[in-house]
């Protein structure tokens, strides 16, 4: 091993950001403050899948990812639902399971109305949005309001309010985000 070399190259690396440094003072939009964080951590990744039962048994017995936690959303369970601004009563399956520090959520609709069902119907089962702990949930909803952008998909579960922004040109996928972490919800079922 030629330790001059790899000297001369961290000499040469040196140089070129000392380089870098001075082209990149002033103006320039890379050389500006940050804003605030609209995103805290990533807590979920969302898939929608044509048969949530076919799909948990794959994830448990090839995978071992599981258990899973079953919840159903519907008009009754969900208030305020909305999709595109516009009131929905739609209805879906999910299903919950943790692998690491992130929640796997597996989405089957049940209708031909929901945001999966759309999703489903033009894409096929894959990832439909991840989920994101929001830094303040009211104000990152004014904020798109004030951009003329509606979620895709709002409503208040057992207590918590979620919506999907639509972020799919920016990020290059849908993310939701919630005014709380949902955590300790009583499931409908388990699997296994």
């Amino acid at each position: 091993m030629n330790f001059t070399r790899i000297g001369d190259s961290a000499t040469a690396v040196a140089r070129s950001l000392r380089g870098l440094e001075r082209h990149t003072s002033g103006n320039a939009p890379y050389d500006r403050a940050m804003r605030e964080p609209v995103f805290a951590d990533t807590v979920q990744v969302a898939l929608v899948v044509a048969d949530l039962q076919a799909a948990m048994e794959v994830y448990v017995e090839r995978y071992g990812i599981g258990p899973w936690e079953i919840y159903e959303f519907n008009p009754d369970t969900v208030e305020n639902m909305k999709a595109h601004g516009e009131p929905i009563a739609a209805s879906w399956r999910l299903a919950l399971a943790r692998v690491g520090g992130v929640v796997w959520e597996l989405i089957e609709p049940l209708d031909s109305r929901s945001t999966y069902a759309e999703f489903l119907s033009e894409h096929g089962p894959g990832v439909h949005h991840v989920g994101m702990a929001g830094t303040a949930f009211p104000d990152t909803l004014v904020e798109l309001a004030a951009e003329g952008r509606t979620p895709l998909l709002s409503g208040r579960y057992r207590g918590i309010d979620f919506a999907y922004l639509p972020t799919q040109a920016d990020l290059g996928v849908v993310t939701e985000i919630f005014s709380a972490v949902p955590s300790g919800q009583e499931p409908d079922a388990h699997y296994p």
